[in-house]
């Protein structure tokens, strides 16, 4: 093994054991955080439906018995994908500073990306509130949402990296 790969093999192994400690701390927030995250998404439905949410510290934001704006909406799983996705998948395509540069930005992109997926999943899942099977709507919802951008990001980021001449070659395995 090249010195150069063991380098990159240990930078994996950094974003791996990251990702792990992002999933736990975004999934075991306070209720003040979880307020305060939920209050990005409270306010977009607000202004796109005019809904006013009350808060619960039980049931987080809800209008009356039409839905509930929960913990669960934060996407939290989606933005662990997002960083672990866009920090194995190009790592390798920088040296020194630059990939500690690459995580986070890999992170902010993440959050950015996990938000954006999050505000069309919840948007979209307030038309189908009064269908009797909400929860299957809302979830198939989620499934293709966040498809369809794990899949752009993947997409994106090996154009990247075939523009930049990161990985095409034998020389850079």
């Amino acid at each position: 093994m090249r010195k150069e790969s063991i380098t990159v093999n240990i930078w994996q192994g950094i974003i791996i054991i990251l990702s792990i400690g992002m999933f736990y701390y975004l999934n075991n927030l306070s209720q003040g955080q979880i307020k305060f995250l939920l209050d990005l998404y409270k306010n977009t439905v607000e202004i796109f439906f005019g809904n006013w949410h009350w808060y619960s510290e039980y049931e987080n934001y809800y209008v009356g018995s039409y839905y509930i704006i929960s913990e669960k909406c934060l996407g939290t799983n989606i933005i662990v994908l997002i960083f672990g996705l866009c920090g194995l998948l190009k790592i390798d395509s920088f040296k020194g500073f630059k990939r500690l540069l690459w995580i986070l930005t890999s992170a902010l992109l993440a959050v950015i990306l996990g938000v954006f997926a999050n505000i069309i999943r919840l948007l979209s899942s307030v038309y189908f509130t009064s269908y009797a099977k909400f929860e299957t709507m809302h979830t198939m919802l989620g499934i293709v949402i966040y498809l369809t951008l794990l899949i752009i990001c993947y997409v994106v980021l090996k154009k990247m990296m075939n523009t930049n001449g990161g990985d095409v070659s034998e020389e850079n395995i």
